[in-house]
């Protein structure tokens, strides 16, 4: 898919789909901004980065709210591929 270097930000990352997409994006050579409610959650990204070579951040927010919104997008910064 040609997404080798790109970044990607992920929201819902840390369990289910999103957590799935994180995975087959690593595959892809992507790297990852994994966004879930849960810090405790987002803790599993090691077991990414230790299969692939691709940088892996996390942020905990609850998205239900404009300024969480907004505090995501600012520690975000510039992406390749929004989520």
């Amino acid at each position: 898919m040609q997404l080798a270097g790109k970044t990607v930000l992920i929201t819902g990352g840390s369990k289910g789909i999103g957590k799935a997409t994180a995975e087959v994006l690593a595959e892809e050579g992507c790297n990852l901004i994994l966004v879930a409610r849960g810090a405790a959650l987002l803790d599993e990204p090691a077991e990414i980065r230790s299969k692939r070579q691709v940088r892996v951040r996390t942020i905990a927010a609850d998205l239900s709210s404009d300024a969480a919104v907004r505090k995501v997008a600012l520690e975000a910064g510039e992406l390749d591929i929004p989520g």
